[in-house]
């Protein structure tokens, strides 16, 4: 029987956790964090995005700049926020639609208006890899969509995915910075992706990078997706543009959403551990390595809270709803499902192998 006592600790604890949570999400959010700006210019200043965190991103942009400004930004349906001159669309993720595409168009003919007198500033986030779906010359969007369905179902980790995405796009690795020629071009990114390499937060559109035709392809194959000899000669010709690349600032990542938990965690008095920022692996491994860990401390009596972050993969299987986050949530819970029935049971500390676990029987 649970007591009024042990009632309040619960919710204690409870308001504390979401703390933590709410004190990592404030980290990652664009507001107050475009502190270097622009030098302003003669013409007009263009904002062009795509991400899950771009309506926000623009707003906190146009708070800042305090000048005249336009143009427009891409962003998953149910995010936008208001904006006082540019323009937001919606559009679907992980897989593109229609209103992606239509987006994505209209901000490549955007960036290729742009003169010599104008400025483009471009705010990148996650989820914009998926919704800036722009097809390379001879590949039509069905054939893109069935080739991001593919990727996200067979399990290949976010690097290999991005690079068979800016293989087949007209507008990812640099190609939206060469459009907006001979503007100059300032880029705003919130990252999360692992070690948070430029190129490959929302597949770099205004990062310049070489891409292997080979390797993108070598990658849909060994995932066995189809690769005609149409499809291959279309990536083979679809090199990405090297040009001069201008300012790039990083204004949040996973780090510093985890460092903001745990400082709001020791100002609870709880001590923490952090298991990394940048992790990657399957969800069922990661959530079964972090068990472990809590096993470890249950056994020892110890109280800490345990930080983690990065990007994990799945295998995708009939028609499951869900992501990468609750499939990594769903087996950790059934992970310490079976260390809380041991210790209910034995009264044992609950590490690989011991009794009662699904290690030791």
């Amino acid at each position: 029987m649970t007591t009024k006592r042990g009632q309040n600790r619960h919710g204690e604890v409870t308001a504390k956790l979401r703390g933590l949570f709410a004190a990592a999400i404030d980290a990652a959010l664009p507001a107050g964090k475009i502190t270097r700006l622009p030098d302003p210019v003669v013409g007009a200043t263009v904002v062009l995005g795509a991400g899950k965190a771009a309506a926000s991103m623009a707003a906190a942009f146009e708070q800042a700049w305090k000048r005249p400004v336009s143009g427009l930004v891409l962003t998953r349906y149910g995010h936008s926020v208001p904006t006082r001159d540019i323009k937001v669309l919606e559009a679907a993720h992980p897989v593109p639609d229609e209103a992606g595409l239509a987006a994505a168009k209209s901000i490549m003919a955007t960036a290729s208006q742009a003169g010599a007198n104008d400025q483009v500033v471009f705010l990148g986030s996650g989820g914009g890899s998926a919704l800036l779906v722009l097809p390379a010359a001879r590949i039509n969007f069905a054939t893109k969509q069935r080739i991001n369905r593919a990727l996200l179902a067979c399990g290949a980790p976010i690097g290999e995915v991005n690079l068979v995405r800016k293989a087949i796009s007209g507008i990812k690795a640099g190609r939206l910075a060469a459009a907006c020629l001979p503007a100059r071009v300032t880029t705003y990114l919130i990252s999360d992706f692992p070690d948070d390499d430029l190129g490959s937060i929302a597949s770099g559109p205004t990062i310049a990078q070489q891409v292997d035709p080979e390797e993108a392809l070598g990658i849909m194959r060994h995932y066995q997706i189809e690769v005609d000899a149409d499809l291959a000669a279309a990536v083979r010709a679809n090199s990405a543009p090297m040009i001069e690349q201008g300012d790039v600032h990083l204004l949040a990542n996973a780090q510093n959403a985890q460092d903001a938990a745990a400082a709001r965690a020791q100002s609870y008095g709880w001590p923490v551990i952090k298991l990394g920022a940048h992790l990657q692996d399957t969800a069922g491994a990661l959530a079964a390595s972090q068990a472990i860990r809590v096993r470890e401390l249950a056994a020892s009596g110890r109280t800490s809270v345990l930080l983690s972050g990065g990007e994990t993969t799945v295998r995708v299987k009939g028609n499951g709803k869900g992501g990468r986050n609750m499939e990594f949530l769903l087996a950790l819970a059934g992970e310490l499902a079976w260390c809380a029935f041991a210790r209910y049971r034995r009264g044992v500390g609950c590490l690989p192998g011991d009794p009662g676990t699904r290690a030791g029987g």
